[in-house]
């Protein structure tokens, strides 16, 4: 008995669809029990990038050390031809690492958790009760070979992530409605707030540096309330849609 356990886990397991379809009928399982529970705080959706750091030679910081004094063996040959050069020893380092590791085509290289590696990216999403509801792997490629920070990067990666995998979600549980939708200012593109407006889902997202830098600032009033930048005699949270650009407001 406890061998025919075994196999049929063992089975599922080494089943990718099947277990897909196991998490997916936990997740309406528990929907209804959430509701139960917090009517409110099921009615946020939290979601964020990250990744799984993939078993793989690429991923061993000897790795990218090899690349790294080889960009440097480079700079001091042009450094030669060229005393003024701006040569990125980095940059040129990380545009040298392959764009996927050999042994798994799927593991990429992305920046993520601070630093460059090798990862299988996903989009993951939780109620405000914590509960997982869904773990897209949407992919998308980065590409190093812009002129981009790190950040920037991850950035891009980021803001085209919640349209393809919150539509993979509403397809696999069409029932499903949230009021509020929250996450980081990687989220903050156009595009986003325009799909959560047509699901009729309020979102809820830091504004972007790289978005909103001609905007006005706030003030702040004795006790830290933040004051509406336009008129300070009102608290920032009465004249919130004066911080949102115009063409992020949706009417």
């Amino acid at each position: 008995m406890i061998l025919f356990h075994f196999l049929f886990i063992k089975n599922i397991i080494l089943n990718f669809d099947n277990l897909n379809d196991l998490f997916n009928n936990l997740v309406d399982y528990t929907e209804e029990i959430s509701q139960k529970i917090n009517p409110f705080l099921s009615s946020i959706l939290i979601t964020d990038t990250t990744g799984f750091e993939a078993y793989v030679t690429e991923n061993n910081p000897k790795f990218y050390q090899s690349e790294l004094r080889k960009a440097k063996a480079y700079s001091k040959r042009i450094a030669k031809d060229n005393l003024n050069s701006n040569f990125d020893v980095e940059k040129y380092a990380q545009g040298q690492m392959p764009k996927y590791a050999n042994s798994n085509p799927d593991a990429k290289l992305a920046y993520l958790n601070g630093h460059f590696g090798y990862y299988l990216k996903c989009s993951v999403s939780t109620n405000a009760l914590g509960l997982v509801r869904n773990v897209n792997f949407y992919d998308s490629d980065n590409n190093l070979d812009l002129d981009l920070s790190p950040k920037d990067i991850k950035d891009s990666y980021d803001s085209k992530s919640p349209i393809p995998t919150l539509e993979t979600y509403f397809q696999l549980h069409p029932n499903f409605s949230y009021k509020y939708f929250l996450g980081d200012s990687g989220f903050d593109a156009d595009d986003n707030y325009a799909y959560l407006h047509e699901k009729k889902i309020m979102p809820i997202i830091n504004l972007n540096p790289r978005n909103s830098s001609d905007l006005a600032q706030p003030g702040f009033n004795d006790v830290g309330v933040p004051l509406c930048p336009y008129d300070s005699s009102l608290p920032i949270y009465t004249t919130i849609i004066a911080l949102i650009p115009l063409s992020h407001a949706i009417a």
